[in-house]
Parts: structure tokens; C-alpha cells; sequence
């Protein structure tokens, strides 16, 4: 009843604003999505303890995206539904306090009030790095400042997200360099593929093979890895020969290329695959968590995701210790105190680090 008053109310508003030439077709479209969104809301308020999460992404500035009902909307750290399902796809809040959303196919970003805070005009739209978002429109790429204004036009073939104040970038598909934050190359292109900067590094393929380069673009270790991944606490994943090891920012082999396989490290820990199990090394290389787990995810604060065969996902801490008993169908990495987890039986929901279960309307256990 609540509900239908206020829409009552709002469209006699409406009505009278157009009789009296009050509301113009903006405005008007403005006040039509303002009503629906109010109708959204009030519909949420009265069924959350009702609903359920059907795919859940971690939490960002205080928020995380969630699919109910095969929309997205978000809820907070008490599972309180704050932007009602309303979008095609949600993604997460960053500093600059926006997140990419899309509607009908297209895409812009939202702020935390969930209204448009660029309109969604674009074919597709990356989030925030260093104040930039990369979007594509019919097939071109570009960046835009948090005003929706286009800093760099839309006319490049491929491009990567900003990091590090430059965005790896190729006009032609074929040769990538480096765009500086005002559009102009940083780094000319010349190479076969190029990936955003970590730790004063650069990724970069010449000749089927992958080095690395520093911000003025001078190669500092040679391309010779046939696999490579950014640096990530002074280390950098290569492979060669179907063999996983990490090199220094010196190209110096600092842990032997002896892994069926790896990741990058975190929190001082790398997941690393020895005979078919998963198990985690530290930065000298040692065995820190003997390998024994069907899959591993990487360490988020101090907790890390973890199945066995024939088990569900639980955590482990930083000693190998079990954190989280093994109660899941699958488990994400922590991101501001809660992890993001299917619970058996399809739907989503949080785990908070005591293990306690945060569904919508607060926790359930």
C-alpha cells in the first residue's frame, strides 16, 4: 500500500509538472527513472529477508555488487540491500567513488546513491585507474575522466588500463607502447603486446617472447620467457621449457624454474603446483604450505581459499592452518573482512574471517 501511495503521488506530480509546462523531456525522463528506481527500492525493502543471491563479487569501498534475481544492485557490510537490482551487469566501487554498471547494453558509471553519474553511452567501460576509465565505442578504444569527459578520443584498436600513470596501447592492433595520461606516447609503439606497468616494470612480447622494460622504455631484461606476468612484491612469474619459476627486477633467476606451474605472489606467498597438488612457497623460495590441495587462491588478509580432493572450499592462514572449516561450493579471496562464497545449494553469500555467514538482511548463522 505503501508503495502504490507513493507512486500515486509521484505520478500526479508528473502529470500536473507537464500540464503546467513545468517538467521539460529530460526532466521528465529524469522523473519517470527517479519513480522506477523509488518502486525498485520500496519492492526490495519489503521482500529483502526473502531474497536470495544468486552470484555475489567481493566488496569495494564498502560495497559489493550482487545478481538477484538476475539483476545487480549492491548491499553493505550488514547485508543491507543500499542500490535496489536494477542493472545488467554492476562492478566494484573504486576511490574515485564510481563504479561501471550497464543497462540495455550499454554502459556508464554509477555512484553509491546508484544513480548515473555518467550516462551509459558506451559499448563497454573498464573501471577507474589513476582518475582514467578505458571505454570502447563501436570498437575503438579511449579514456574518460570521472566527468565522463573524453581525455583521450576514442580511435585506438586495443588498450589496457592505466597503471603507474601509463596505459599500454596499439593503434593499429599489431605494434603496442605506452599513452601518458594526456593522450601522447610515453613509450612509441614497437612492440608485439604490451602490459600495464607494476613496480616500475613494464611486460612487454618481441618476437614471441617476453621481457621487460622501465618508464623512459629502456629493456631492462631481455625478452627470452615464453609465459611472463607482471612484478608483484619485487618477483616476477616466468616460464620456460613448461617450467615456472620468478625472477628479480635484475632478470636474475631468484626461485629455479622447476613448477608445473605458479602465481604471482602476495602477502608474501605464491601458490605453486608440485605432481598435481597446489601448495605455497615464500619470497626465498621455500616450501611455506606442503602442496596438497586440488586448487589454491592467493592470500588476502592473511587468509587464502582452499579445496582438496573429494572436499569443499574453506581458508587456511598464513601457517597452513585451517581458518575456515571446508563448507563451501566454491570460495573467493577476502576483501575488506569478508569473502564472497556459494553456499551448498547454489545461492551466494559472505563468510566474515570467524566464519560466520552474512547473507541479505545480516548474519544468518
Amino acid at each position: 500500500m505503501k508503495q502504490i501511495k507513493l507512486e500515486l503521488i509521484l505520478l500526479s506530480t508528473l502529470v500536473f509538472g507537464v500540464g503546467q509546462g513545468l517538467i521539460g523531456s529530460r526532466s521528465l525522463d529524469s522523473a519517470i527513472a527517479s519513480m522506477q528506481s523509488l518502486g525498485q527500492q520500496l519492492q526490495v525493502e519489503k521482500d529483502q529477508n526473502q531474497l536470495s543471491i544468486s552470484f555475489a563479487k567481493s566488496f569495494s569501498e564498502g560495497l559489493a555488487a550482487v545478481e538477484i534475481d538476475g539483476k545487480w544492485g549492491y548491499i553493505d557490510r550488514n547485508g543491507t540491500i543500499t542500490i535496489a537490482p536494477q542493472f545488467d551487469y554492476a562492478g566494484h566501487f573504486e576511490v574515485e567513488g564510481l563504479a561501471t554498471a550497464a543497462s540495455q547494453g550499454r554502459y556508464g558509471y554509477i555512484d553509491k546513491k546508484g544513480s548515473w553519474a555518467i550516462a551509459p553511452i558506451f559499448d563497454l567501460g573498464d573501471r577507474f585507474n589513476d582518475g582514467l576509465a578505458m571505454v570502447i565505442v563501436n570498437g575503438k578504444y579511449g579514456f574518460i575522466n570521472t566527468k565522463g569527459e573524453f581525455i583521450i578520443p576514442i580511435k585506438f584498436k586495443r588498450a589496457d588500463r592505466f597503471s603507474e600513470g601509463l596505459a599500454a596501447a596499439s593503434l593499429n592492433g599489431q605494434k603496442w607502447g605506452y599513452l601518458d595520461k594526456k593522450g601522447k606516447w610515453a613509450i612509441p609503439p614497437q612492440f608485439e603486446k604490451a602490459q600495464r606497468f607494476q613496480e616500475g616494470r613494464g611486460l612487454i612480447k618481441i618476437n614471441g617472447k617476453y621481457g621487460y622494460i622501465d618508464v623512459q622504455g629502456n629493456e631492462t631484461i631481455s625478452p627470452q620467457f615464453e609465459k611472463a606476468l607482471p612484478f608483484s612484491e619485487r618477483l616476477a612469474l616466468v616460464s620456460k621449457g613448461n617450467r615456472y619459476g620468478y625472477i628479480d627486477k635484475n632478470g636474475n633467476l631468484s626461485i629455479p624454474l622447476k613448477f608445473q606451474s605458479a602465481q604471482s605472489f602476495g602477502e608474501g606467498k605464491a601458490q605453486i603446483l608440485v605432481r598435481g597438488k597446489w601448495g605455497y612457497i615464500d619470497t626465498g623460495g621455500n616450501e611455506a604450505i606442503a602442496p596438497q590441495f586440488l586448487l589454491a587462491h592467493e592470500f588476502e588478509e592473511n587468509l587464502a581459499s582452499v579445496t582438496k580432493e573429494g572436499e569443499r572450499w574453506g581458508y587456511i592462514d598464513l601457517q597452513g592452518n585451517e581458518a575456515i572449516s571446508p563448507k563451501f561450493e566454491y570460495a573467493t579471496p577476502f576483501s575488506e573482512g569478508l569473502a564472497a562464497v556459494q553456499l551448498i545449494g547454489g545461492d551466494w553469500a559472505y563468510v566474515n574471517r570467524l566464519g560466520k555467514i552474512l547473507t541479505i538482511g545480516g548474519i544468518s548463522e
